[in-house]
């Protein structure tokens, strides 16, 4: 069985055609780029030299309104993307892959802005220190201008720091233990201000709560958050110890300057 020619679609069929598609354009349903505007033109250019009624010409009006309002639709997008410096993703890449690498490493040098930087001593600084400490007085002289006959170095020991008067009597664990309840018991769930907690009336129990506070946290016992914006550094026990590896990394350091010394105390 022979194939048979396939008939033509009737004028008025290709002009319904060609006036619905740009109703679907305009609906957003179809990309305006997925239509060969140009080929459509071509087909229906015939159809106006061969229209003979009203009807005809509508149709024929309709449809190159329709083909006009796609390109205008073209046109409105390709502005859209020009007004946000758009650049193809594919185009960006031939230019790319067409550059050398030396091209390439001075494009990220001008194009490159960034937002840390690293100090050094210049110099003139390091010059200064060496004559700061090679201006002070030996190791002995200082020793006699305080009033002792020798210094001794080393760790201290418990029982130092017990004669000293800063363990008050008890025991490392025990003071541990002491201020852990303490906290749980003062700041609950949500945490307090670390310098209430620490303050005392005397100093020397004030630098001694922050130095236990500081192995509360480190042990798992506590956590500390600071909030550089609020100037505020909240305290928070944990109900239970937490592990070396729940615990994470993240420590805070706080200095007892002259500054939060006074805050400690007003």
């Amino acid at each position: 069985m022979s194939d048979l020619p396939r008939p033509k679609k009737r004028e008025g069929e290709v002009l319904e055609r060609v006036v619905d598609l740009a109703r679907i354009v305009r609906q957003r349903s179809l990309d305006p780029f997925d239509v060969n505007v140009i080929d459509l033109f071509d087909r229906i250019r015939p159809f106006l030299r061969k229209a003979k009624d009203l009807k005809a010409l509508r149709m024929d009006l309709l449809a190159v309104l329709g083909l006009s309002d796609i390109v205008a639709m073209q046109e409105e997008w390709i502005e859209h993307r020009s007004s946000l410096l758009y650049i193809d993703p594919v185009l960006t890449l031939v230019r790319i892959d067409s550059l050398d690498p030396v091209a390439l490493a001075e494009i990220l040098v001008h194009s490159m802005h960034p937002v840390t930087e690293k100090e050094q001593l210049t110099g003139p600084r390091l010059r200064e220190a060496t004559e700061y400490w090679l201006s002070l007085p030996d190791r002995d002289q200082r020793i006699s201008e305080l009033g002792a006959d020798y210094a001794e170095t080393g760790a201290l020991t418990r029982e130092d720091l017990d004669r000293m008067g800063l363990m008050k009597g008890r025991t490392f664990e025990e003071w541990i233990s002491l201020l852990w309840g303490e906290l749980l018991e003062r700041a609950g769930e949500d945490g307090m201000s670390y310098w209430d907690f620490i303050r005392a009336e005397a100093y020397e129990d004030t630098v001694l709560r922050a130095y236990v506070v500081s192995h509360l946290c480190s042990l798992g016992y506590a956590t500390i958050r600071a909030s550089p914006l609020e100037e505020e550094v909240l305290l928070k026990p944990f109900p239970e110890k937490l592990s070396m590896k729940d615990l994470g990394t993240e420590s805070v350091s706080i200095a007892l300057t002259r500054e939060g010394l006074e805050r400690v105390y007003e």
